[in-house]
């Protein structure tokens, strides 16, 4: 295998307002001593030659049956709209190219079904779902406390994930709508439920409330109204692992940014990790508690592998999650989650 591999990025514009430029392209340059960052990929090929000049890639694709014939390209990176995922991921993977797709993976059960069979059938073992907060270095810090008994036996666990909602401009209207899948349920709870049971284990089971508690609002370009219909509200019950019961809330609705809070609790006492933001890209604070006071503990210096980009930087877990797939590629063993 060669040392540094070459990664494509599909979705990114020059504003620096999209996901893709905003938190992938920073997360892909702080790991520049593995990854080439061969290229940009965009609907027109006017943008992405300019992209390509902005951050100096070797190649430009103005569509993605011109990406996929590259065979130079070992790893595509999606961050598009959901509803623009079955078809890149089809046509990626049929090219046997590795694939890192943001969450959601898709619009419904249905294609994920069908691009998780494809995935099986190449053969491949490194395709990547970006649920990235489970790789920051104060959940793997958690949960390996967990792990070597720091708090006794676990007893029970509750959290919440409470943000304010976000301004909508018309052109973006999908991002509103329940069938784009987006939203508390679609986008913010499964992220966080992914990053739970990386601590916890796998869920067992689970029962939910879902709510569209406020639905009218305007654009916040145009002043045009238009109704909500994705989830801003949703309470979860569950099991994890060994039969742990907890509950999660998940709000996209409160007036300033509460973030996200795990407590765990346990016959020995109690952990707290708090997240200022949200769970995919946010920096954490652990607290720990066995006489009754909580107090900050330190991330270990082996958990911080990535020196050359901020805690702060919203690419900063999805930095850990490419160095993972890197690793992974190079000792020949699956990723996870694929």
């Amino acid at each position: 295998m060669k040392d540094k591999l070459n990664l494509v990025l599909v979705g990114a514009d020059k504003f620096n307002k999209g996901f893709g430029s905003r938190a992938h392209i920073p997360a892909i340059k702080a790991l520049e001593k593995y990854y080439n960052f061969y290229g940009i990929c965009t609907t027109k090929e006017s943008s992405s030659k300019k992209l390509k000049e902005i951050h100096k890639t070797e190649k430009s694709y103005g569509n993605i049956d011109e990406l996929v014939e590259d065979k130079n390209v070992d790893i595509i990176t999606i961050a598009v709209r959901v509803r623009h995922h079955y078809d890149i991921l089809w046509k990626s993977i049929k090219k046997r190219k590795i694939i890192y797709c943001e969450w959601p993976l898709c619009l419904n059960s249905g294609e994920a079904s069908t691009i998780m069979s494809l995935a099986k059938q190449s053969k491949l073992k490194y395709h990547v779902v970006g649920t990235q907060g489970r790789f920051a270095p104060s959940v793997n810090y958690l949960k390996d406390l967990l792990y070597t008994g720091k708090i006794g036996d676990l007893l029970f666990v509750k959290s919440h994930h409470m943000l304010p909602r976000f301004d909508v401009k018309e052109n973006h209207w999908w991002s509103s709508q329940e069938e784009e899948h987006s939203g508390a349920l679609g986008v913010a709870s499964a992220h966080t439920l992914d990053t739970l049971q990386h601590i916890l284990g796998n869920i067992s089971s689970l029962c939910a409330q879902t709510e569209t508690l406020h639905e009218e609002d305007k654009y916040i370009d145009t002043k045009n109204k238009f109704k909500w219909s994705a989830k801003d509200y949703v309470n979860i019950l569950f099991y994890m692992g060994n039969k742990i019961p907890g509950s999660l809330t998940v709000c996209n609705l409160t007036n300033s940014n509460i973030g996200f809070e795990l407590l765990v609790v346990g016959t020995k006492g109690h952990i707290k990790l708090v997240m200022p933001y949200y769970v995919s890209y946010s920096p954490g604070l652990l607290y720990l508690s066995l006489d009754g006071i909580e107090k900050n503990i330190e991330i270990p210096k082996k958990y911080l592998k990535i020196k050359t980009i901020k805690p702060n930087s919203p690419g900063y877990n999805i930095s850990y999650s490419l160095l993972n797939l890197y690793e992974c590629i190079r000792a020949n063993k699956s990723v996870s989650p694929n």
